[in-house]
């Protein structure tokens, strides 16, 4: 890989290739057969670099993150997310669903001890009041079916 701390032209140019690849590798979620891992695999080395040396250099607290992640977050989640799906209407989840980046703002302070900034809070305040906008309509609608 050139230096390319060097030259911001040459910057430019990576983080270009970079997202063109991440954008190429995109259109496989809606194109069967495109080879989306490949451009993946691209944009992986014009972002982060040289990908190979990053895997082989992963010590065995970052291979437990990668099976967490792989096996708890997304694999157990998904299977609750869909569990939960079959027995109740998406109206009924999705205002709960919205609350996700609550919790994981609570989580943080809580487990992590960070202390976010005000525009975390902002950010928060936003959200509660978009889905309580939601419910309030979703209320006035079951009102007017009344």
């Amino acid at each position: 890989m050139p230096k390319i701390n060097e030259n911001k032209s040459i910057r430019l140019l990576w983080v270009l290739l970079g997202s063109l690849s991440v954008g190429m590798g995109v259109i496989g979620i809606f194109v069967p057969g495109w080879p989306t891992t490949i451009f993946l695999i691209i944009a992986s080395y014009f972002i982060e670099g040289n990908t190979i040396e990053h895997i082989k250099s992963t010590n065995a607290t970052g291979w437990i993150i990668v099976l967490y992640l792989a096996l708890i977050m997304t694999a157990l989640g998904y299977s609750i997310w869909y569990y939960v799906l079959g027995r109740y209407s998406v109206n009924k989840i999705m205002p709960v669903h919205l609350l996700l980046p609550i919790t994981g703002v609570l989580t943080a302070i809580l487990l992590l001890k960070e202390r976010p900034d005000i525009q975390v809070f902002i950010g928060g305040l936003i959200i509660l009041l978009g889905v309580g906008l939601i419910l309030i309509g979703k209320d006035k609608k079951i009102d007017n079916k009344k």
